[in-house]
């Protein structure tokens, strides 16, 4: 084996690392007496380490939550019909891209997209509760994977979540109020309760 070399340190490092105070204090003293050479090599040093300082300040900002949300709403609020004018130019010039990577993100989050715009509509209709897509799942294999009304087979792209007391009709959003189901009984059974539902489509088997 080849001999592992120590790695060596200069004086200036041993004095600084003795010294780490009086280190601090020198360079807050250039950085005020040099502020543009200090401005554009902290850039330079952004540049070159982009990741590593965008790492930092997400960090930064989920720590200090208390601390950024106040400032940034309070600009997003001051700035709103500015902000808005940059997004609707950003999304002209760049729709094509951005239609791409939302299917992209919607196949891949197909589960979790459709759980939040459940939340979403419950929240409108003031109905109460919310479920989470891991609860989503369970349920899926529950019922294994099929309608609760007409026992298609279903996939997680094709399921859908109905509620079994519609939240027209005071039903909750919670997990217990939910079934899966295809989207042609979903949208069939509209306003009805489950067993309303049910005793519909006996009713039109036995017509037919």
């Amino acid at each position: 084996m080849l001999p592992v070399k120590k790695k060596t340190t200069t004086p200036q490092q041993r004095w600084a690392r003795k010294n780490r105070d009086k280190l601090a204090a020198a360079c807050r003293r250039w950085r005020a007496r040099h502020p543009e050479k200090q401005k554009a090599a902290t850039y330079n040093w952004r540049q070159r380490n982009l990741k590593r300082w965008n790492a930092y300040q997400r960090s930064w900002r989920h720590k200090n939550r208390h601390r950024t949300n106040p400032i940034l709403r309070a600009f997003r609020a001051a700035n709103k019909n500015t902000l808005y004018a940059k997004r609707r130019d950003y999304r002209r010039r760049n729709l094509e891209q951005l239609r791409a990577a939302a299917r992209k993100y919607y196949r891949a989050n197909c589960e979790r997209k459709r759980v939040e715009h459940d939340i979403a509509i419950a929240r409108r209709k003031l109905a109460s509760g919310a479920y989470t897509v891991a609860e989503w799942r369970l349920v899926l294999r529950k019922w294994k994977y099929k309608c609760a009304y007409c026992r298609r087979r279903l996939t997680k792209k094709t399921a859908t979540a109905d509620h079994i007391i519609p939240l027209s009709r005071g039903g909750t959003n919670w997990i217990d109020n939910i079934v899966p189901a295809c989207l042609p009984c979903n949208q069939r059974k509209n306003f009805l309760s489950k067993a309303e539902f049910l005793t519909r489509l006996r009713k039109l088997r036995n017509y037919q």
